[in-house]
């Protein structure tokens, strides 16, 4: 007969082996130049999602910032355009897997 101190056991470890709802994102606040960062991760429930604003000056990427955010505050696929300084702006987001802002 087991204890109710062996069923608890039992049942936490089920469920540390079942998944859960939270979303691990790539973070990143501060591109060196040549394009590396020093990476970490953040991780959001259910009502979030990964996102990455890739900053583009003359066409080309100047910098990317990467991490998460509750899906009402954002609105992805945004672009943006700063004439004066020459940037140019896109809010990309994703969902559908962890670490998936760190493709683009």
């Amino acid at each position: 007969m087991s204890t109710p101190g062996q069923l608890f056991l039992v049942i936490c470890a089920f469920l540390c082996l079942i998944p859960g709802d939270a979303l691990q994102c790539s973070v990143c606040v501060a591109m060196e130049e040549g394009g590396k960062c020093e990476m970490s991760t953040c991780e959001i429930d259910g009502e979030g999602q990964c996102i990455a604003l890739i900053v583009y000056k003359a066409e080309e990427v100047f910098e990317k910032i990467l991490g998460c955010s509750k899906k009402a505050d954002v609105t992805c696929d945004a672009t943006s355009d700063d004439p004066e300084n020459g940037m140019h702006y896109k809010l990309k987001c994703c969902d559908e897997s962890d670490l998936c802002n760190s493709k683009f």
